[in-house]
């Protein structure tokens, strides 16, 4: 095995209340790549989709007081997916997104999440994850969290140096988004505390990327060439 990759990213926020926006993908997608969108917005009662389908939800959960809501949509990547997705909310409130392009994941194990951690703090705290289903392996982890009134990172989880992202509105009608990732071969994971800029309300969650199963990879390519063996 080897660790998963992340070629390409890519984030944005509102600027205004909407109940459509354009989200730009990361550049490069080819097929097999997995493809993830972690969203927040305004307002806890506020769902967020992507619309014409083809995403799951893998995580949509509160901050504290209901102020806000964080999500994560993913996919596998067919290389036809264009440049950007329309994320709608069912309300109009503003959100924040980061995007991230992984290759080498396991396209057979959906990402893995933690639970939900909230709370009204400077210092947002991904809880401890070992995900189900495997062991130590070439993980890739992520740290994520959601704020309100636009309160970005300045600090994250330590480790987490790989991809930093950081997006918000900062007004009181805007909500803020801040992610990372690490390398790790272990069978879980406890991140750090990220900093944030204000006192706010937040949610947190740790995630995990199975690697590429090389064997049953190899495998399937030597079938394909056998396939194609031309006897004369």
């Amino acid at each position: 095995m080897s660790f998963p990759t992340i070629p390409a990213t890519n984030s944005g926020f509102d600027t205004a209340n909407l109940t459509s926006r354009t989200v730009n993908l990361p550049a490069g997608i080819a097929p097999n790549d997995l493809l993830l969108v972690f969203f927040a917005n305004d307002d806890a009662s506020v769902t967020s989709s992507v619309s014409g389908g083809g995403w799951t939800t893998g995580f949509s959960d509160i901050t504290t007081a209901s102020a806000g809501r964080l999500s994560c949509f993913h996919r596998i990547a067919t290389g036809s997916e264009g440049s950007s997705i329309t994320v709608l909310t069912t309300d109009v409130e503003a959100g924040a997104w980061t995007c991230y392009r992984v290759a080498g994941s396991d396209i057979d194990t959906a990402p893995a999440f933690s639970v939900n951690v909230s709370g009204t703090t400077t210092n947002p705290n991904p809880p401890n994850f070992d995900p189900v289903g495997w062991g130590t392996e070439d993980t890739l982890w992520f740290a994520v969290t959601a704020a309100d009134a636009g309160a970005t990172a300045t600090v994250y989880p330590s480790g987490y140096t790989l991809n930093q992202l950081t997006a918000g509105w900062v007004n009181a009608a805007g909500f803020a988004i801040s992610s990372a990732a690490r390398q790790l071969a272990a069978s879980s994971d406890n991140p750090g505390t990220f900093t944030i800029t204000a006192l706010e309300q937040t949610a947190t969650f740790t995630m995990a990327i199975r690697p590429a199963n090389l064997i049953a990879s190899s495998v399937y390519q030597l079938r394909a060439r056998k396939t194609n063996i031309v006897y004369v």
